[in-house]
């Protein structure tokens, strides 16, 4: 999934930078007063989703409403520390109040400002979700990736991927047995950031294929007529 942290403050670079450190790449994205431009600016798709760096809790409260009223269906984390000074209505706003207004605008999750691995943690759990998987690891035969951990077991025995691989394989691991394009690993795996040709993601699902077949995997990536591709559990035929 495509991750972008956006906001009005140097803070989201830093959040950017920090991400990178969890295997996230995100992309950072200045918002102004404009806030639809700023909306338009941003995928309205389910497979992105924004984290909003704000000071300002009207601000985060205006792009919330913003987005949603342009019918964007990104998934959106509200990072902020409510303020003692918020006014809603013209009323001192509680800081639950805050979090409440927020939440009720359409926004996914509102917390305070993070450590980066509870932030990259936190996207991680709301991107699980979104795709219809609740559970922290997919296990498909004897394959089992964990993706907060960045670690990938067959029959117990831990199995390395490079960084961009493992990316490429927690593509495909969202939607077991549906196909995913070549397009849409591209998207989720590199965002808006200049990602591969096509054909290089074909290079990426050879090198994750050959690991799987090694490691004695039931689970592999298949071709889908040209359309893209699947993981998938496959029954292994037996030594005579």
């Amino acid at each position: 999934m495509k991750v972008i942290i956006a906001g009005n403050d140097h803070g989201r670079i830093y959040a950017v930078n920090n991400l990178g450190h969890y295997n996230i790449e995100a992309e950072s994205q200045l918002i102004g007063v404009d806030f639809e431009a700023d909306v338009e600016a941003i995928p309205m798709d389910s497979d992105t989703t924004v984290v909003l760096n704000f000071m300002d809790f009207q601000y985060a409260l205006n792009w919330v409403h913003a987005a949603r009223d342009c019918k964007c269906q990104c998934l959106i984390l509200v990072h902020l520390k409510p303020s003692h000074h918020a006014y809603i209505d013209g009323q001192r706003a509680s800081k639950i109040w805050q979090i409440v207004k927020l939440l009720n605008a359409g926004a996914d999750d509102v917390q305070p400002r993070l450590r980066a691995d509870e932030l990259a943690g936190r996207i991680l759990a709301l991107q699980r979700r979104a795709g219809g998987n609740a559970f922290p690891k997919v296990k498909i035969g004897n394959l089992t990736i964990c993706a907060h951990e960045y670690r990938v077991w067959v029959a117990g025995k831990p199995l390395h991927f490079t960084k961009k691989e493992f990316a490429v394989l927690i593509c495909l691991s969202r939607v077991p047995g549906r196909v995913v394009s070549k397009q849409a690993i591209i998207d989720q795996v590199y965002g808006h950031l200049d990602g591969p040709e096509s054909a290089s993601v074909g290079v990426y699902i050879c090198k994750i294929r050959k690991k799987l077949l090694a490691a004695g995997s039931t689970a592999m990536v298949a071709n889908a007529h040209s359309c893209g591709f699947y993981l998938d559990h496959v029954e292994r035929e037996c030594a005579a």
